[in-house]
């Protein structure tokens, strides 16, 4: 496709097509076997590359404005978090191909193919799109489980595995938050462990995956975008919010 051309062509017949060509039906057949299993599925190379490394200078370029955060959350069982971070307010001022991406029909339509269920825009919108850094020894994501159920990571610097910065998960597992109960699940299931190089990207069933990043173990960098959607069955559901509010802050209060 020549330069004249990609310029014709809209960011979202770019991703459908780059999809209908990267992930066969058999190949796409297995990852909603494993996202049904796992509450997990490895989709790396979900857009194309140009357009990986296009977001990749756009969160580089957000991050440096990030918030720090040092917290416990009481909804998870005062698990905690440590790391710097940048709401959607921000984000959505000051990127333009992050929401574009965020939007695509055909991006939605491919992960809904994938959870077995269709993929709506997350109803509150201060969680559909933020970004992570950690970047200090003992930073992490403690253990947690998401408000809405479909959450896509980017992951855009990646430590050594032995630096710490792993995903590990236990799936099929609930959230209460007046009584989250976490050593419990963890007592009952082995988490599994998932480590990522640079450019991975992955579809998680956060709602019902109780999950955590391990801590950094030294100074090392690990850099996420996380986009998260919502399901049909969002649009009856009251939430509440006191997760992200803590660790993102409201649009009106930017770092």
């Amino acid at each position: 496709m020549t330069s004249e051309t990609l310029e014709t062509v809209s960011l979202d017949a770019r991703i459908g097509a780059h999809l209908a060509q990267r992930f066969s039906p058999a190949k796409t057949a297995e990852l909603t076997r494993s996202f049904a299993e796992d509450g997990f599925a490895l989709l790396t190379g979900l857009v194309p590359d140009d357009l990986f490394q296009s977001l990749s200078a756009e969160v580089d370029e957000l991050v440096s404005a990030a918030r720090r955060i040092d917290i416990e959350i009481p909804a998870t069982g005062n698990t905690p978090r440590a790391m710097s971070t940048v709401n959607r307010g921000s984000i959505h001022r000051g990127a333009t191909l992050i929401p574009e991406i965020y939007r695509s029909p055909a991006l939605k339509e491919f992960l809904g193919r994938i959870a077995g269920e269709e993929v709506i825009d997350c109803p509150w919108d201060d969680e559909q799109y933020v970004i992570t850094r950690q970047h200090r020894a003992g930073d992490t994501h403690g253990w947690h489980w998401g408000d809405f159920p479909f959450t896509l990571i980017w992951l855009f610097d990646v430590p050594e595995h032995e630096a710490g910065g792993a995903l590990q998960t236990v799936p099929h597992s609930h959230w209460n938050k007046q009584d989250p109960q976490v050593g419990k699940w963890l007592a009952a299931t082995e988490p599994k462990t998932w480590t990522f190089r640079t450019g991975d990207i992955y579809l998680l069933r956060s709602d019902t995956t109780l999950h955590r990043t391990t801590p950094l173990t030294r100074d090392v960098t690990r850099t996420i975008l996380n986009t998260c959607w919502g399901g049909l069955a969002d649009l009856d559901r009251e939430q509440s919010h006191e997760t992200m509010s803590a660790m993102f802050g409201d649009d009106a209060g930017e770092a």
